[in-house]
């Protein structure tokens, strides 16, 4: 047919279990899209389908993460509804663009994976936090709406005070409980929610993989795990653990989850960071172990209980942080800056290049045919042009960190003087003028290190490096001590730091 209901249909989308899907415009030239409803073709479950839509208008006004309905209306024959159509993924035919439509040419990009599934996030959370479950959520059910995702196909959307008595859902994305029982629990409004949960988990899965949700847990040979899909693919695996019991089941949960997982890509991963990471393995385990054991576990509760103990206590162990450097129990040496005349000890293997050694090194064979022979090149020009002494931590790496000490002309009033609120305005002007970056900052304040007043700033200047500043005040004059670090050694390069600079004396 060429029209309905006063709107032109121009294009056919796709038929469903419960209607027709077509594109169209009304007599305003408003395109959208309109879903045809034969009462006659389902019988009594087209009363289901038109429960769902009512459900979901009531909650879609306010959240640009839902699919817009616009008009709803019935005759004897079907029912139908229009609302948003999908931006077209062909640019000569009309195709409606999809999750699963992208996924065809692979997984999304890195950069792609946090706006899209946070959004999808933020429609399955609206739902849910209304008193419903979407109970099909899967990326064919996934629309691009003006570059946004948003949920469609609400027609099985459930009310959780409504008794469903139907199996609904596509079976890849119902957890294995779900898909193995002869009864499935319809009845347990939490469970609704918590297969929705499921759900995500898997569309997680296949935005990061490309593969398809049968696949699971399956990952691609050879596959490109940058931090991001690392991130997110730990996310799909704790959505859609096999056993429930070990699972995230709640909106709250995954919904810190997501910010964990966002608050690490943007300022890498902290010590609090580690330690929660290493309970939550410890958790983890423990609950598996109940799960899988819990015959074993009542008849002998005598015994697995100080396994569990031993079982623990190993893994925190095996999986603890790295204890701070201790300069006693390894090979030193003595670092003295003639110009402050100060002096501290610092591991044996960082290695000092003063503006002298610098001079010496830039003439030798060795430095010259080094792999990293332009950096140095570099490096030794700026230490000996800018008189300031340089320690690299790792020397050797593809990634060097390393530390400056360098001369300046600040004076112990203008650092005592200083109030950091507006001195981090201050500081990320400059950064944006100077070198066009935008700084973030993590903390900024006055300290003291070693009985001497100390101006601390760490903050990040690129992606996947952090800075620590310490203008320290040595008699009127102020010295600043730098670290620049890879996100993955941040936090044993400022212990140890914060240990070498601890031991510095002032010589008269």
């Amino acid at each position: 047919m060429d029209s309905f209901q006063g709107l032109k249909l121009l294009e056919f989308c796709g038929s469903g279990a419960y209607g027709d899907v077509y594109y169209c415009e009304d007599i305003s030239g408003k395109k959208m899209a309109v879903k045809i409803v034969s009462k006659k073709k389902i019988g009594e479950h087209w009363k289901r389908e038109f429960r769902g839509i009512v459900n979901y208008r009531k909650i879609t006004d306010e959240n640009n993460s839902l699919l817009k309905i616009f008009h709803v209306s019935e005759d004897d024959e079907c029912f139908y509804y229009t609302m948003e159509a999908a931006d077209s993924f062909d640019s000569q035919k009309y195709t409606p663009d999809t999750l699963a439509l992208r996924l065809q040419n692979g997984p999304l990009a890195a950069e792609d994976l946090t706006p899209i599934l946070s959004s999808i996030f933020d429609g399955v959370k609206a739902i849910h936090n209304a008193g419903f479950a979407h109970r099909d959520i899967k990326p064919d059910n996934i629309l691009f709406v003006n570059g946004k995702p948003k949920l469609a196909d609400i027609g099985l959307l459930s009310s959780l005070s409504v008794t469903v008595t139907q199996f609904a859902g596509t079976l890849d994305f119902l957890p294995p409980e779900e898909r193995s029982s002869e009864t499935p629990d319809l009845t347990n409004r939490q469970s609704r929610q918590r297969n929705d949960l499921y759900a995500f988990g898997k569309v997680i899965y296949c935005a990061v993989t490309g593969n398809s949700p049968e696949m699971f847990p399956h990952i691609p040979k050879d596959f490109n795990l940058s931090i991001q899909r690392k991130y997110y693919l730990h996310l799909a695996f704790q959505l859609c653990d096999r056993e429930p019991l070990c699972r995230l089941n709640s909106i709250e949960k995954t919904e810190l989850a997501l910010a964990g997982i966002q608050r690490k890509l943007e300022y890498g991963i902290t010590g609090k960071d580690l330690f929660c990471d290493t309970a939550k393995k410890i958790k983890y385990r423990a609950l598996r172990t109940l799960a899988a054991s819990w015959k074993m576990t009542r008849l002998y509760w005598y015994f697995i209980i100080p396994l569990l103990l031993l079982t623990g206590t190993g893994a925190y162990f095996l999986f603890r942080p790295k204890p701070p450097l201790d300069l006693s129990k390894i090979k030193t040496q003595t670092y003295h800056n003639s110009i402050y005349n100060f002096s501290m000890t610092i591991p044996a293997d960082w290695q000092i290049l003063t503006p002298a050694i610098a001079e010496l090194l830039s003439q030798s064979p060795k430095a010259r045919q080094s792999r990293h022979a332009a950096f140095f090149a570099k490096l030794f020009a700026h230490i000996k042009e800018h008189q300031k002494d340089f320690f690299i931590c790792d020397i050797g790496q593809d990634q060097m960190d390393f530390i400056e000490i360098v001369p300046t002309e600040m004076t112990k009033k203008s650092v005592l003087a200083r109030k950091p609120e507006l001195h981090k305005i201050q500081m990320a002007r400059f950064f944006k003028k100077t070198q066009n970056v935008n700084v973030v900052f993590s903390e900024i304040k006055h300290r003291t290190i070693a009985g001497l007043t100390c101006y601390f700033m760490d903050f990040s200047l690129a992606p996947g490096t952090r800075n620590l500043s310490y203008d320290i005040v040595i008699g009127e004059r102020v010295v600043c001590i730098s670290l620049q670090t890879s996100l993955a050694t941040y936090q044993q390069r400022k212990q140890d730091l914060e240990t070498a600079l601890a031991t510095i004396k002032i010589h008269k």
